[in-house]
């Protein structure tokens, strides 16, 4: 059964939530995650989370408890911490659907997000926690699509967005 996790994070103004549901007919299983801001999105586009979390310093009182009625779990965090919003969404879809392929939106930030978030979404590779899915992992956004590939030979095929 091919499961998949959708990540979204509120990093970029426009995360490629049109690509959604070409995620949907392409896996059995689709898990969403609404990190932030991301979790508003997801709720505003009409989809139930199975997660919500992260510090929603960016959302309204009145947004978070939309957020947390539309969540199955919401979890929220302070908002001095170690990781972004993301990363924290991204350790927690990783322990709970370990074989799950990782699609991440928002986390490139296109068209205008931190860039100081998009240097840590970047660099997350070299975090451990991270190794184990790392190959099913993207970052995908309209126009673009990050995929990390472990050493060794690969034979890359053209891959719309």
């Amino acid at each position: 059964m091919a499961t998949a996790c959708v990540i979204v994070c509120g990093g970029g103004p426009n995360p490629a939530l049109d690509q959604i549901e070409n995620l949907i007919q392409a896996y059995d299983q689709v898990y969403f995650v609404g990190a932030d801001r991301g979790a508003l999105r997801l709720v505003r586009a009409g989809y139930v989370l199975d997660m919500a979390l992260g510090d929603f310093d960016s959302v309204s009182e009145e947004e978070r408890q939309v957020i947390e009625a539309h969540s199955q779990e919401f979890q929220a965090f302070p908002s001095e911490k170690d990781d972004t919003d993301g990363h924290l969404a991204l350790d927690m879809a990783m322990t709970r659907w370990p074989e799950a392929d990782y699609v991440a939106l928002g986390f490139l930030g296109e068209r205008g997000g931190r860039l100081d978030h998009f240097l840590a979404n970047i660099w997350l590779v070299h975090q451990p926690r991270f190794q184990a899915g790392l190959s099913r992992l993207s970052l995908l956004e309209a126009h673009h699509k990050v995929r990390f590939l472990e050493p060794g030979h690969h034979v890359l095929a053209y891959e719309p967005c």
